[in-house]
């Protein structure tokens, strides 16, 4: 499989050896088992309103910008150290030449003359969120996700992704020497603070021409941030060019090799376990399947091998 398509961070890749599992009901376990895929779906599909959200922000407003960046202008231009930035950029331009005018007015007076300019720019400043946003939409409307955890054990999304334990999880082993997707994964960051286009500090930096915005990361950002609420998932996602965009979803088509073990819920009805055997002898002859249970001793689950 080409792995082109795929969003990638370099050290991240060709993790060998590396699990992961993925919870789901009875119904979604019949369709992998089946049609021998996954579903990827895009983020507007997800349950959680934070993840991924349709819009994003800066953690400050106009006036906040105006009071820091007049300050950076002054420090650009009256500082001790000569800085170093972009004189493409109009404001480095103008703290540059005022640095090096030998008859220059003072820090007062600067500020003074500075103000117009930069009011005008905090007046300014929703026009650089609106397009940020919609750079960040138009990103985000592009690409599916395949969301699977480090854990197989975790009793709450037993209950909540696997249907109250009626359902399975699915264990995947990751196979760099076939370029298989999951190889890709990145883990999912948990955090109480929401993530923001870019604080204060480097947002004012990029308005004087002393460091760019790296969009690439503003994506990536949001992509594997979650809230801290979530922690338990131990999540990982791999992520991918949507390819139908009229159903919002994909199908990747998975491999024997790939699903090394199947764990049945502890709720499962004896049918849904039988068909499960049925699948798994059929289309994953090498896969092994582990029975859940109740443990009597403390709040988990116990596995047992049944094939």
């Amino acid at each position: 499989m080409d792995s082109s398509k795929f969003f990638t961070e370099n050290n991240n890749l060709h993790r060998p050896n590396v699990k992961f599992y993925k919870y789901l009901n009875p119904k979604a376990t019949r369709a992998v088992l089946e049609n021998k895929t996954l579903k990827w779906s895009n983020p507007k599909l997800f349950n959680d309103p934070f993840d991924f959200p349709r819009g994003i922000n800066f953690h400050f407003d106009g006036e906040e910008l105006a009071k820091i960046l007049i300050d950076e202008m002054v420090k650009l231009t009256y500082g001790e150290n000569s800085p170093s930035g972009d004189i493409r950029h109009p404001l480095f331009a103008i703290s540059k030449m005022a640095r090096e005018n030998a008859n220059k007015p003072n820090e007062e007076n600067f500020r003074r003359e500075m103000m117009p300019v930069i009011k005008k720019t905090a007046r300014n400043f929703h026009v650089a969120q609106d397009g940020l946003r919609k750079f960040y939409q138009d990103s985000r409307d592009k690409f599916t996700v395949l969301c699977v955890s480090k854990k197989k054990d975790n009793l709450l999304m037993w209950a909540h992704y696997a249907k109250d334990h009626s359902g399975c999880v699915l264990k995947f082993r990751c196979l760099p020497e076939l370029d298989r997707p999951l190889c890709m994964a990145q883990k999912v960051v948990y955090q109480s603070k929401y993530p923001s286009i870019a604080n204060l500090q480097d947002y004012v930096k990029h308005l004087t021409g002393q460091k760019e915005l790296n969009y690439d990361n503003l994506f990536r950002e949001f992509a594997f941030t979650k809230s801290k609420h979530w922690k338990y998932e131990e999540e990982w996602r791999c992520i991918s060019l949507l390819m139908d965009k009229e159903l919002g979803f994909d199908y990747y088509p998975i491999i024997p090799e790939e699903l090394e073990s199947i764990y049945i819920g502890c709720r499962a009805t004896e049918y849904f376990k039988d068909e499960v055997k049925d699948l798994i002898a059929s289309h994953f002859p090498k896969t092994k399947i582990h029975q859940a249970s109740v443990s009597a001793k403390n709040y988990s689950l116990e596995f047992e091998q049944i094939h």
